[in-house]
């Protein structure tokens, strides 16, 4: 999910060039999720302006892409809380 405020519409591309900028290296690996996030758990991240991470990697022989279903199955009451407070947040 990206973060509002600081990751906003980030692709996975995106991450990748920031974190590769301020590590100075170039990563070998990438972990994406490619499971389906509940629509439960959307409607409270669109609370908060969080949205999914876009794949747009292409496979290649620099980085290795590793996708597989990170979706946990649970969802805690502490995610709940985070985003059913009345905080406001800009359109």
């Amino acid at each position: 999910m990206t973060k509002y405020g600081q990751t906003y519409n980030y692709t996975a591309g995106d991450h990748v060039n920031v974190i590769e900028k301020y590590i100075g290296k170039t990563l070998n690996y990438v972990i994406l999720n490619n499971g389906k996030i509940p629509e439960s758990a959307l409607t409270i991240y669109e609370k908060g302006h969080e949205v999914p991470v876009v794949d747009n990697l292409k496979d290649s022989g620099r980085l290795k892409i590793i996708r597989a279903d990170l979706v946990s199955k649970q969802f805690t009451n502490l995610s709940k809380k985070r985003y059913t407070s009345t905080k406001s947040y800009p359109a």
